[in-house]
């Protein structure tokens, strides 16, 4: 017997939330290591907080569940997925740079999953 098809899309789209939290907070996680204890000369708080206050800006919104914050956020997304390859074509931050990128896709991933959960259950 299977289940509902409601009840398999709220799974969905809890599992599809959680997993934007944690890829966000995984992208802030990497930027503070990598700007305030993996920087190349002195910490560098104000790259610290150009990189990880705007992610950390929809954290409240993306808690809450609010759809609009999800579909800004995957076009906030792609500018740290540009950075992301950038950095992994560089030898001393590849390794960085492919854990941004593994985190921006997830992020996107499931920020969709969640949209599109959002709109067919506004739907039915």
């Amino acid at each position: 017997m299977t289940a509902p098809l409601s009840h398999t899309a709220g799974a969905r789209m809890r599992v599809a939330r959680l997993a934007t939290l944690a890829s966000c907070l995984g992208l802030i996680l990497l930027y503070s290591v990598d700007s305030l204890v993996l920087a190349d000369s002195a910490p560098n708080p104000l790259l610290w907080a150009v990189r990880a206050l705007p992610i950390a800006a929809f954290l409240p919104a993306l808690a809450r569940g609010r759809t609009r914050a999800y579909q800004w956020l995957c076009f906030l997304i792609l500018a740290y997925f540009i950075h992301g390859v950038l950095d992994v074509f560089t030898p001393a931050r590849a390794t960085q740079g492919a854990l941004e990128i593994f985190l921006c896709v997830a992020l996107f991933a499931s920020a969709i999953v969640f949209v599109h959960g959002r709109r067919a259950s506004a739907s039915d």
